[in-house]
């Protein structure tokens, strides 16, 4: 009788303690979700604009920068939807890629899949291997179901992806001719990172004044802007982002890449092709192209953050979207071990080093601006 009377008291306590535990628990979540919403609250106070504002204080050229472009750059990329015919088709990005912009470039290509979004990375065959070892390891489809597939009984369309394109240097390589294609039909942004431009002679220079055409660096890339730009849409956007003058779409500032830039009449990518303007839509003009790429990847997902609905997901959308600094450090040793043929100095290399530490300085700057509530 003891035994039982004990028994019955323990089942008892035990079922008491589970009961606790529950209310505790569930209390603790209740707490925790109506913080959250507290923090996205004070998240979406603070406008954007204010936000992309403040980051392109951080990070715009003195002289070449043209305020405003950030904003209008986040807000295109953040809003882009299909242009094409093929209404449920998911967007797609192309990305010019340079030699100086490869690790930038493949920091924007994984942020522009998180944001839903199929990528085309466009380079010339020698910088092929690099590209190759730089997005190894890296999760080139991510999971994001295509919004416009939803009302489709079996699901298709469930993950944004990245493709490579390489192009010889020879005007009639069947693959740039294909690329032409897909710009006028198919690709519905273009960005260019840090790619070099055609000058007022026609040829592409290094800013040291190098003319890379004869040195057979550059493909003739900058011409897919020109049959981008052929089929005109308000929502299809050029955007470039640079630090020389000599870039790819830097003609929207051609007064001030003469009146700032050392042989900046000779150096800057200031001319036409076929007769068809190359200036960007948006200049993202900064003191580090990689510094440009940070800020173009904050800005669009804070203004994404903000049109979502979500009051859960709005603040952790940014996180998301940005690099951390290990992946950063991860990727530079790739693309480095990669493009190091042994004749890298002890000099260059410590160069490339502090570089590398002012642009994630940077990134940790551009972060508290875009994550502070």
């Amino acid at each position: 009788m003891i035994k039982l009377i004990v028994t019955y008291l323990s089942i008892k306590q035990i079922v008491l303690g589970v009961v606790i535990l529950l209310a505790v628990g569930y209390l603790v979540i209740y707490i925790w979700f109506k913080l959250e919403i507290r923090w996205n609250e004070a998240f979406l106070k603070i406008s954007y604009n204010d936000k992309i504002n403040e980051i392109e204080g951080i990070v715009n050229h003195r002289h070449l920068g043209v305020k405003g472009d950030l904003l209008a750059s986040a807000e295109a990329l953040a809003r882009l939807t299909n242009t094409n015919y093929a209404y449920r088709t998911r967007p797609v990005i192309g990305i010019l890629v340079g030699h100086d912009g490869i690790s930038a470039s493949v920091t924007l290509s994984l942020a522009c899949t998180r944001l839903g979004y199929n990528v085309t990375v466009i380079s010339e065959k020698c910088n092929e291997s690099v590209l190759r070892a730089a997005f190894e390891g890296e999760q080139t489809s991510y999971y994001f179901p295509n919004p416009r597939m939803r009302d489709v009984p079996i699901p298709v369309d469930q993950y944004a992806r990245i493709n490579l394109h390489f192009v010889g240097r020879k005007d009639k390589d069947k693959a740039k001719l294909d690329l032409e294609s897909d710009m006028k039909h198919k690709v519905d942004m273009l960005i260019g990172c840090d790619r070099v431009g055609p000058s007022a002679d026609g040829c592409c220079y290094a800013t040291s004044g190098i003319k890379l055409n004869e040195k057979r660096f550059v493909a003739p890339l900058h011409n897919l802007v020109h049959h981008f730009k052929h089929r005109e849409n308000d929502r299809r956007k050029f955007i470039a982002i640079g630090d020389g003058g000599n870039e790819l779409g830097m003609g929207k500032v051609e007064d001030k890449i003469h009146e700032y830039v050392k042989d900046g009449k000779k150096i800057g990518a200031v001319a036409n092709s076929n007769g068809k303007n190359l200036a960007a839509d948006h200049l993202i003009a900064v003191s580090d192209s990689t510094w440009g790429m940070y800020a173009l990847i904050a800005a669009a997902a804070l203004v994404k953050a903000h049109d979502s609905s979500d009051l859960y997901e709005c603040r952790r959308l940014v996180g998301r979207v940005m690099p951390t600094e290990a992946s950063e450090r991860a990727l530079f040793v790739r693309c480095f071990d990669a493009g190091n043929d042994g004749s890298v100095g002890k000099r260059e290399l410590t160069d490339e080093g502090m570089r590398q530490e002012r642009s994630l300085k940077c990134l940790h700057e551009i972060l508290n601006v875009a994550k502070k509530y």
